[in-house]
């Protein structure tokens, strides 16, 4: 349970364009990736990524999550 809630990694939300934006996963806390992370969809990170994010979406980075070599880019 997470914020009363229980966590997936597909669930639908809203996105800014009155589209549907679905969340495709997350990085957990005392989790690290080292590469490059192509996402489609909401995708949050609390972990540590080392590397390049490609995004179609939202990047949500917690309040713990560090990301080394920031680079972010739509594909």
């Amino acid at each position: 349970m997470f914020g009363g809630m229980q966590m997936a990694w597909k669930w639908p939300g809203s996105a800014k364009t009155g589209g549907s934006e679905e969340w495709t996963g997350f990085i957990d806390q005392g989790v690290s990736l080292e590469g490059t992370l192509t996402l489609t969809g909401t995708f949050r990170i609390d972990g540590h990524v080392k590397g390049n994010i490609i995004s179609e979406q939202t990047v949500i980075l917690g309040e713990n999550a560090k990301v080394d070599e920031k680079r972010f880019r739509d594909s």
